[in-house]
């Protein structure tokens, strides 16, 4: 039997998905720099980069907190998603340019969210809502040690259930 992919890997895949589709970001970020923890680029220590990789992209879910048992009949999970690009060039137009490609690629993330992805055959998302974007300049964990500009792009997503499903999920055995 094959298993459903998770709520949070559905959102993870749909969000990359948003950025891989736009012919804007694509054509700034090369498929090496897209980092995606799923085995298809290893995200490498900054010496061990080509000056092609001078930045890197990647998608985190930065904060879960479920909510079991909500109400008499629903579960939820209150997700905080972040897209960082970090790099060492120090100037701003590269920096801005691929900000500027993820928030055009994300133009419609809240539709995209709430009407596409669905688990157990229903609808999940319940609220989209961006977050304050922060542009850091030395954020070494991000950076790997290395001084450079590193943006995040945040938005926070809600995930509705019946626990019912939760209880008895039969695509998980």
């Amino acid at each position: 039997m094959a298993v459903e992919k998770s709520p949070l890997e559905k959102v993870y895949d749909a969000i990359w998905q948003m950025l891989e589709t736009s012919s804007y970001f694509t054509a700034l970020v090369p498929v090496g720099s897209r980092v995606k923890y799923d085995g298809t680029v290893v995200y490498q220590a900054r010496d061990q980069c080509s000056e092609a990789e001078d930045f890197q992209v990647r998608v985190v879910c930065r904060r879960v907190k479920p909510h079991l048992q909500a109400t008499s009949n629903g579960s939820f999970l209150k997700t905080v998603w972040v897209i960082e690009v970090n790099t060492t060039y120090q100037g701003t137009s590269p920096l801005f340019n691929i900000s500027w490609a993820i928030y055009r690629s994300l133009l419609r993330w809240e539709q995209s969210l709430r009407d596409g992805l669905y688990w157990n055959e229903r609808q999940f998302v319940n609220l989209c809502r961006p977050l304050a974007a922060r542009t850091k300049l030395g954020d070494r964990e991000l950076n790997r040690g290395i001084r450079g500009w590193v943006t995040v792009w945040g938005g926070e997503v809600d995930m509705h259930f019946k626990t019912s499903d939760m209880e008895d999920d039969q695509s998980w055995e």
